[in-house]
């Protein structure tokens, strides 16, 4: 129809052509904006499928391009985090009687595979949740900037990596499609790659915009859930992550979102005596990590001082 249309009226202005502005009134602007619906996002094998080709060229080409130009690739890495970061999921596991192995991201995704309750179905995603909070953040930068050996991925098990495969939403993307051009032949290398400094600069600029936005998604989650029960009040039931001193934070796993649970002055006594327990394991861990240390220390002043070094 609108083909007909056209052809019938082909000679009318521009003017006519242009739809008028549709203006929405308060009653069906708030119903537009309202949420419908709460939960956590299904990931099917599709997905996961689409995923897993996507993370094979961003691999692909993060190779290419630092074979190409060493000195100037935009890659992305995630150093691996310390061992210490783990300890509040060790703790969590091993009380729940789930041996999790973090010697290797490999390993790591094992025992998380594993970790499985058939009378929870919702305790696997609470362990990788805590995961995930051990993590330590994914940074771009240039390639020039440090050794090959820690251009690593440690969550997605990969030495090298970057982002090519959405450039329509992501401007680190644009840069390596920039870059991968440049590598085949088709374009020259561009003017802010022949700069380390300015390359650099690049990097640290994403790095800023990209928390940013995570920031900014996060506080628009938060901002349309408490909008979506502040008028449907529900009852759920909740998962305790940690014990605090005047509440419990609970995850809530039918619908993805984590809070704080207030507790009452007799609840608020078995919270602190709860979290003074998890501060004493926490202070003998640290002891011993430290005895350790200076028994070491004790052991090569030993040595040095049999040699005739020790200073």
């Amino acid at each position: 129809n609108n083909n007909n249309n056209n052809n019938n009226n082909s000679n009318a202005s521009e003017a006519d052509a242009k739809p008028a502005t549709p203006k929405l009134s308060d009653e069906e602007e708030r119903n537009r904006l309202e949420v419908k619906k709460v939960g956590v996002y299904q990931v099917r094998e599709t997905n996961q499928m689409v995923e897993e080709m996507m993370l094979l060229a961003n691999v692909a080409v993060a190779e290419e391009i630092a074979k190409r130009f060493p000195a100037c690739a935009l890659l992305r890495r995630h150093q691996t985090p310390p061992e210490r970061q783990f300890a509040p999921l060790l703790r969590a596991a091993t009380a729940a009687g789930i041996h999790i192995d973090v010697s290797t991201s490999k390993n790591l995704a094992a025992s998380l595979d594993e970790a499985v309750r058939e009378s929870d179905p919702y305790f696997n995603k609470l362990i990788r949740i805590m995961t995930t909070r051990c993590m330590t953040q994914a940074r771009y930068f240039n390639s020039a900037s440090c050794d090959p050996a820690d251009y690593h991925h440690y969550g997605l098990a990969s030495p090298i990596y970057t982002h090519f495969t959405s450039p329509i939403r992501r401007y680190a993307d644009v840069v390596v499609h920039r870059l991968l051009a440049a590598a085949i032949g088709l374009d020259p290398i561009p003017d802010s790659a022949r700069s380390r400094d300015a390359l650099d600069a690049c990097a640290d600029n994403l790095n800023l915009r990209h928390r940013n936005a995570q920031l900014a998604g996060r506080a628009s989650v938060e901002l349309y859930t408490l909008d979506y029960f502040k008028a449907k009040p529900t009852t759920a039931e909740a998962r305790v992550v940690k014990v605090k001193t005047n509440g419990l934070i609970v995850f809530i796993p039918k619908y993805g979102i984590e809070g704080v649970v207030y507790l009452d002055s007799a609840a608020k006594e078995l919270a602190k005596a709860a979290e003074r327990k998890m501060e004493e394991e926490e202070e003998e861990e640290k002891e011993e990590e430290e005895g350790w240390l200076l028994r070491f220390r004790f052991r090569i002043g030993a040595l040095l001082s049999f040699l005739g070094l020790w200073v």
